[in-house]
């Protein structure tokens, strides 16, 4: 939870058991959590889904490794435009994310919106996930916490 002087912003995800619940006072953020689908391919999508230089390095992976590197991807980009309120209304291979490490954490800078300045924080919760949380305009620590949802409802 980041602490800040505004209001209350919020933003959920799930998939399958997992939840994610991110929470920040005065800074716009998203959440996104996926399954990884080794089984699956996910040429087509990343055609549609990723940049051109993205799509290259997706390319360069061993087939197994894919469904990995196009999930994490997928959970950044989808974080971020959870952050900003367009959803999937902005084609998710018009945005190409630049890294830049910062001291307290990962921000990642839209090329083509310079002032569109996000901290993009990949978290763990299961080998079989992608887990990411983007902050708009904070570079400060961002704490992160995940729950299985049998922990929640179920004793």
């Amino acid at each position: 939870m980041v602490r800040g002087e505004h209001n209350l912003e919020v933003s959920i995800s799930h998939s399958e058991r997992w939840v994610a619940l991110a929470g920040c006072w005065g800074y716009r953020v998203g959440v996104d959590i996926e399954a990884v689908r080794p089984d699956r391919s996910m040429d087509r999508m990343a055609e549609l889904v990723l940049t051109d230089a993205e799509l290259a390095t997706y390319r360069g992976y061993p087939e197994p490794l894919r469904a990995a590197f196009f999930t994490s991807l997928w959970t950044r980009k989808e974080a971020l435009l959870k952050a900003t309120g367009e959803g999937l209304r902005r084609p998710m291979n018009r945005i190409e994310l630049a890294r830049k490490h910062a001291q307290t954490g990962t921000v990642w800078n839209v090329p083509d919106e310079p002032f569109l300045k996000a901290q993009i924080i990949d978290f763990p919760c299961d080998v079989a996930y992608s887990a990411s949380v983007a902050v708009l305009g904070y570079e400060g620590d961002v704490a992160v916490t995940m729950h299985d949802i049998r922990e929640l409802i179920w004793d």
